[in-house]
């Protein structure tokens, strides 16, 4: 591999990162423009007025014939701008006139890269794409390197502290859950890892999550033991019926012992005897009915006292899993913040703050105008969007942020 392809391999390799990351995000941002950019107008009908124009000191804009902008910041707000121009003079609508970037300014990369100086600005650039163009020395694309690293350690290090928090809210809920009390705190850890607000969002998801479970199991039980009460009410019933006929059958057998002797010494015919016996046999029939079903009433019964201890019991083993399982996340996601933690203690790096942003390193800083009196210094790292106009001041081995002086030294 050559030496050109050893410094900008790594480079290209955050092109590709950025280019489908960021494709949306750069369609819709306004274009920035201020002091030093040009702009093209092409009205139609007004050759007068089609020419190229210069942003001046505080966004100004001169347009011979039409007037005068200020405060101008991007390009889409200054074509609204001129079309209100345009319309308030000739009457035209938006579509009679186009404005384009003619020139803008150059992004000024200094300090530890090959070529300092001047790299021409386009579109969605960031500051990975200028320090290729410049071409960084072999120190300063190893420290690229490393940044990139620290950076994707500081994110898998966040992701952990989030999945710490969330399993340690959920371990409450389910405690909570199993002593059948809605009466459940806020872990203090959960709030140290994640901040007091994101914590508060999943205390109040696991809070709502209990309630409606609680709420499930209460129904549950509810319709077992409406269902056993019923069951009870058919046994009952049914043993009523079963007493009613049981009396029958004992009249019916009476009168037949009482009326066979009458028959027998020709007293009686025959059909009363006949019509009692008929009514003997179908009592019979219906006492065995009522006894068949009243047995099955009373297997169901007995199921249904069951079915309460059952369902609590399949609740509670459910239950112990799931805080087996979260127990385990937690021992994990312990683990894997340590892990994360002691790399990037080796590596230099600060660690992310508690309230979820990652503060970027200081062996890349930024100087922008952001039309303030002075310049605005600020850290940025390699996916930082540039700007026309921005200078990057490249660091070397110390991640200590140069100051403005250092910063205007290596402008002039």
């Amino acid at each position: 591999m050559s030496r050109l392809s050893q410094v900008f391999c790594p480079i290209f390799l955050v092109f590709a990162v950025l280019a489908n990351a960021s494709s949306r995000a750069q369609d819709m941002e306004p274009l920035p423009i201020g002091e030093g950019d040009r702009v093209r107008l092409k009205v139609i009908g007004q050759p007068d007025l089609s020419d190229v124009f210069e942003i001046g000191r505080g966004g100004q804009l001169s347009l011979p014939g039409l007037g005068t902008l200020t405060g101008l910041r991007d390009l889409e707000q200054t074509r609204k701008e001129i079309g209100v121009l345009i319309d308030r003079k000739f009457g035209l609508s938006e579509t009679a006139f186009s404005l384009t970037i003619d020139r803008l300014r150059p992004v000024i990369v200094g300090g530890n890269v090959s070529r300092p100086g001047e790299v021409a600005f386009t579109p969605g650039m960031r500051v990975a794409h200028a320090l290729a163009l410049a071409g960084q020395g072999r120190r300063a694309n190893d420290d690229l390197s490393i940044e990139l690293q620290i950076n994707e350690g500081r994110e898998r290090l966040i992701s952990a502290k989030a999945r710490l928090a969330r399993a340690l809210v959920k371990e409450q809920r389910l405690v909570a859950e199993m002593r059948r009390s809605q009466a459940v705190d806020l872990p203090a850890e959960a709030k140290e890892l994640i901040g007091e607000k994101e914590a508060g969002l999943l205390f109040a998801t696991e809070r709502r999550t209990l309630a409606a479970r609680l709420e499930n199991r209460a129904i549950a039980l509810r319709r077992i033991d409406a269902s056993a009460q019923i069951n009870r009410e058919d046994i009952s019933s049914q043993e009523a019926v079963s007493q009613s006929l049981r009396t029958q059958l004992e009249l019916v057998q009476g009168d037949l012992k009482r009326l066979e002797p009458l028959f027998a010494d020709g007293s009686i015919t025959s059909s009363r005897i006949l019509e009692l016996r008929r009514d003997y046999v179908e009592i019979q029939g219906q006492v065995g009915q009522t006894v068949a079903s009243l047995a099955q009433a009373r297997a169901r019964q007995a199921v249904l006292s069951e079915e309460s201890a059952a369902y609590d019991l399949q609740l509670r083993l459910e239950l112990l899993g799931e805080v087996a399982g979260v127990q385990f996340e937690i021992l994990d996601a312990r683990a894997s913040i340590k892990t994360i933690s002691s790399s990037l203690e080796a590596a230099g790096a600060e660690l992310p703050a508690t309230d979820m942003a990652s503060p970027a390193s200081c062996r890349l800083t930024l100087l922008r105008d952001t039309g303030a009196p002075t310049p605005t210094l600020m850290a940025a790292d390699p996916l930082t969007r540039l700007q026309p106009g921005d200078l990057v001041f490249v660091g070397r081995t110390s991640t200590r942020c140069p100051t403005l002086a250092e910063v205007r030294g290596a402008v002039q």
